[in-house]
């Protein structure tokens, strides 16, 4: 439902809007199933972003 707001919302204003989404597994429902380690995989979506970031706007600036 957010990802269908959000290009709902670039569509409107006419705006590029680019959607991450971060999968996990079995929503909870074994013991410590959420356990993604350090920083609970918030440095490698940080990461991501950023690299996708860094290229779009070299992109841009072409």
């Amino acid at each position: 439902m957010e990802a269908e707001a959000l290009y709902a919302f670039a569509e409107a204003r006419e705006k590029p809007v680019i959607c991450f989404a971060h999968i996990t597994n079995q929503m909870g429902s074994i013991e410590g199933d959420f356990e993604k380690g350090p920083a609970i995989g918030g440095y490698d979506a940080i990461q991501l972003i950023y690299t996708v970031a860094k290229a779009w706007m070299g992109w841009k600036s072409k």
